[in-house]
């Protein structure tokens, strides 16, 4: 239901120029073109979202199933040497080629994945840490100078509560001392 394309261009190549056909021709194909391009572009967006969610469903099924495994003597935790014990495991592989690691930086993984530096990690901690740290290896190097800051802030603090400590020692005077009166001259 519309008009046919001979019938427009007709008019125009007879009365005018046959050679404004051409650029009403080009018109219609940038058109086309351009539609095309974004129904393809939909198309791939849309692949690439599936994708990236079904990575993170087995990044998280695999991480479930490497902490199972790995936790040895079932007590909720992983410590290092069971984490290490496991390192040249198929699954240990595939999961840090999943997070784009060599399993070179295993043991700054652990360290990084254990927040609260107990030694140990426990489910939370490992799923946490592992989701954050998926992505290319620049994340595990944020993941570390965040890991590096909070524990230098945590020494600074340490350090300025014992420096506080220390002054306030300092200007107490010792008890039986009187301090000598201040004299100004006008």
């Amino acid at each position: 239901n519309g008009i046919d394309w001979k019938e427009m261009l007709e008019p125009l190549m007879i009365y005018i120029s046959p050679w404004l056909v051409l650029p009403v021709c080009i018109y219609i194909g940038f058109g086309v073109f351009a539609l095309m391009n974004i129904v393809t572009g939909v198309f791939v967006e849309s692949a690439l979202e599936s994708a990236r969610r079904e990575k993170e469903r087995f990044l998280l099924h695999t991480v479930q199933n490497l902490f199972n495994t790995t936790d040895e003597d079932k007590s909720g935790d992983i410590s290092w040497p069971e984490f290490q014990a496991k390192l040249h495991t198929s699954a240990m592989h595939l999961y840090f080629k999943t997070i784009d690691l060599d399993i070179s930086e295993a043991e700054d993984l652990f360290h990084l994945i254990d927040v609260n530096d107990s030694g140990s990690i426990d489910p939370e901690e490992f799923v946490d840490g592992c989701i954050r740290l998926q992505g290319p290896a620049k994340a595990i190097d944020l993941a570390t100078l965040m890991h590096e800051f909070k524990r230098s802030h945590r020494t600074i603090k340490q350090s300025h509560r014992a420096l506080t400590t220390a002054v306030s020692r300092l200007r107490k005077p010792p008890a039986g001392h009187r301090p000598e009166p201040m004299i100004t001259t006008v």
